[in-house]
């Protein structure tokens, strides 16, 4: 009795295994996947198949499991990619094995799938055992992010002392200062941070781009303010989303601080400190902050990026000619050099650069945007590689008016922006 219990058992157990779909299986040569992992790389990914109906508060512990082992590790897990995704299928990778994981076979609702790097990836449907699970096969990844996530405090809490006393410095510029920082910025209109606009624009300028020559598909209209070519505010709105932000300045004509708001609500702002040779900007609140250095002429000379742990991520070199027109600017990330970009000027009265070369370190690409007048309108041309990727030929007046048409590298126009101002 005991023994044809055991196998019918079997008989259902191996019945309903081979009837179930194969959710993790091997990989095919070719086939694309959403995410791929490969060791020593770990992960421990929490999905959902929408296609398959569940108590909401099933799906509310789901998440919230998900979110607490995230917190586990933060972002300090050295080769670990932890959290919840919208991935539908997955490519692990062990040496010549590669496995394949398509969510949208799985049998319920939620689950994790965890790959220790050493192993074949695994399902897990039981809620409880996603955390000893992570334990078990992944402790001392949780062990080493402890320890590296104390070592970032420290480094944070420094950083944050480093912004802090750069912020305690009491230090007024004068109008001398403000008067020759901005004669450059106006000449340059770079970095864009500060506002200046290319096209010395005075009053509110509302602006549409359409996708289609009838102008009947909008991809977006903008409203932006203006004050002797220097942004007061903008105002972005596309698929019913607005975006914005509002300029404010100190009583030396200087950018105090940048207000970003969505849907008509605070995002975050932008704060400056101006100090006697460099020029700081930080999110509030942030330990991340950009620094611009100056040179003797009050030109920016770098701008330099340090990420929450003070440490520099990238930074960008200003050189100049006679005029104080930019002629160079190299680009660096982690310091190795990425591009260089070279601007070219038609005679000494322009401000603006007829020509702008950028070529990648290594010289993989090289692309051009030049800035042209032709049968009366403005053209500008870019290029990568002697390939033409766009055009745009402008009929915008010098009040900010008018319309310009954008063409792909083929000739076909891909966009029409129309300008008035209010």
């Amino acid at each position: 009795m005991i023994k044809n219990f055991l196998i019918s058992t079997i008989i259902i157990l191996l019945t309903s295994i081979s009837c179930s779909p194969k959710i993790i299986r091997n990989w095919k040569e070719g086939e694309r996947s959403d995410f791929g992992i490969t060791s020593p790389s770990k992960a421990a990914f929490f999905v959902e198949n929408e296609n398959i109906q569940a108590e909401e508060e099933l799906v509310k512990k789901h998440t919230g499991t998900a979110d607490h082992i995230y917190g586990l590790f933060g972002t300090a897990a050295d080769l670990m990619l932890v959290g919840r995704t919208n991935a539908k299928t997955f490519k692990f990778t062990k040496g010549k094995k590669t496995w394949f994981v398509d969510v949208n076979q799985m049998t319920k609702r939620t689950a994790m799938i965890l790959f220790d790097g050493s192993e074949k990836p695994m399902i897990e449907y039981d809620i409880e055992k996603y955390l000893p699970l992570v334990k078990l096969y992944l402790s001392n990844d949780l062990k080493n992010t402890k320890k590296q996530t104390k070592t970032i405090l420290k480094q944070e809490n420094a950083t944050r002392s480093v912004v802090d006393s750069i912020w305690s410095i009491a230090y007024k510029p004068d109008q001398k200062y403000a008067q020759s920082l901005l004669k450059n910025l106006k000449r340059n209109f770079s970095p864009p941070v500060f506002g200046l606009s290319a096209i010395n624009c005075d009053g509110t300028i509302e602006t549409q781009v359409f996708i289609d020559l009838a102008e009947k598909q909008l991809s977006y209209s903008s409203s932006v303010t203006y004050k002797n070519g220097q942004i007061m505010s903008s105002e972005y709105e596309r698929n019913g989303e607005i975006s914005g932000q509002k300029y404010h300045f100190n009583t030396l004509g200087l950018v105090d601080s940048i207000v970003f708001h969505l849907n008509h609500k605070k995002d975050y702002e932008t704060q400056f400190k101006y100090l006697p040779q460099r020029i700081v900007t930080r999110f509030y609140n942030s330990r991340s902050r950009d620094e611009y250095l100056l040179n003797d002429k009050f030109e920016i000379s770098k701008k330099i990026s340090f990420d929450e742990r003070n440490n520099p991520t990238s930074q960008q070199h200003f050189f100049y000619d006679d005029l104080g027109r930019v002629i160079r600017e190299e680009s660096f990330s982690s310091g190795k050099k990425l591009s260089t970009n070279f601007y070219e000027y038609e005679n000494k009265e322009q401000n603006r650069f007829s020509k702008m070369k950028v070529v990648s370190t290594d010289e993989t690409y090289i692309s051009e945007n030049t800035n042209t007048i032709v049968d009366g309108k403005e053209t500008f041309i870019s290029t990568t590689n002697g390939k033409v990727q766009s055009k745009t030929v402008s009929q915008i007046n010098k009040n900010c008016e008018g319309k310009a048409l954008i063409y792909d590298g083929n000739g076909a126009i891909t966009g029409v922006t129309i300008q008035r101002k209010k």
